[in-house]
């Protein structure tokens, strides 16, 4: 089992880069994250589930050993954090060879209809990295 990701401030996460060069290839983060609000029992009003999607700018396939092992959730100065859910399979529509997939589940219950900051944790050469994407809308379906 991981150990947990360590508490770290919203201004520490916030100034996290939203592009990152590593290994001459520069990364970006995107995400889609919504909260299921179908009525229907036991789904209705669940937790943030989100992708996360680390990719090369250029396209070119990821070199080098990266990965990433957790998340970071900003809203309002509230920090909300945790490791990923499994690696999805690799013929996830999503998979692609300049793309580092992940999912996320159970996230904090806010939104949805508002917009956050996520923040990743990357690992490269046994030295830790942070990358940010600003202003992530957090979806509902219905």
């Amino acid at each position: 089992m991981l150990a947990p990701l360590p508490g770290l401030p919203a201004e520490f996460l916030l100034g996290a880069p939203e592009t990152l060069r590593l290994h001459n290839q520069t990364f970006v983060l995107k995400t889609t994250l919504w909260r299921d609000m179908m009525p229907t029992v036991p789904s209705f009003d669940q937790p943030i589930i989100g992708i996360i999607k680390i990719e090369t700018v250029d396209s070119s396939a990821i070199t080098g050993d990266i990965d990433s092992d957790g998340v970071y959730i900003v809203y309002k100065g509230d920090v909300w954090r945790s490791h990923y859910d499994k690696d999805p399979p690799p013929d996830h529509p999503d998979s692609a060879p300049f793309r580092l997939l992940k999912i996320m589940r159970n996230g904090p219950k806010w939104g949805p209809k508002i917009y956050v900051d996520v923040i990743v944790r990357i690992i490269a050469g046994g030295n830790l990295y942070f990358l940010r994407a600003s202003n992530q809308y957090v979806d509902a379906t219905y």
